[in-house]
């Protein structure tokens, strides 16, 4: 709850993670599954930035994967990195950085916009994913999902 809570009150959110097995780390899945992201549509409007780092392959695996937490959780991505790295040698080249100065310029543009901005296709997306997919589930389990329905009940989305 405690998680939620944090990530509920945020005006925005950078996930990163390195890429291990091809995916993002287990920590990361722990982070997700703790937080309610999808239940709960904790991201609701939130301009987010997704970095990975990897070595041999799959960092864009681990960029869709947070890519796909974000708009079926209610957000929206500025900018994604997946940036390609030696065991143990800094991520941080002079293409990267360009990137990076790129994705914090995006990602400070959409806080200054507020919450009441948000690209056509993600508000699309997660309306149809929130009405046709995870609402009606709910309300059929209503004693199961009571604690996220009264959260949408709180944010006005029912």
């Amino acid at each position: 709850e405690e998680i939620s809570q944090r990530i509920s009150e945020c005006d925005g959110l950078v996930f990163a993670s390195p890429t291990y097995g091809s995916s993002v780390t287990g920590l990361f899945k722990t982070f997700i599954d703790r937080g309610h992201f999808l239940v709960e549509q904790i991201l609701q409007n939130k301009p987010c930035a997704i970095l990975t780092t990897y070595e041999n392959a799959q960092g864009n695996s681990a960029v869709s994967f947070m890519n796909q937490l974000v708009m079926t959780s209610g957000g929206y991505s500025v900018g994604n990195i997946a940036a390609k790295v030696e065991f143990n040698k800094n991520p941080v080249t002079q293409r990267i950085e360009k990137k990076l100065d790129k994705t914090a310029h995006r990602l400070y543009t959409a806080l200054q916009r507020g919450s009441h901005f948000k690209p056509v296709f993600p508000k699309l997306f997660n309306s149809v994913a929130f009405n046709v997919v995870l609402k009606p589930h709910a309300m059929t389990h209503t004693e199961r999902y009571r604690g996220a329905i009264a959260h949408w009940t709180n944010w006005g989305f029912i």
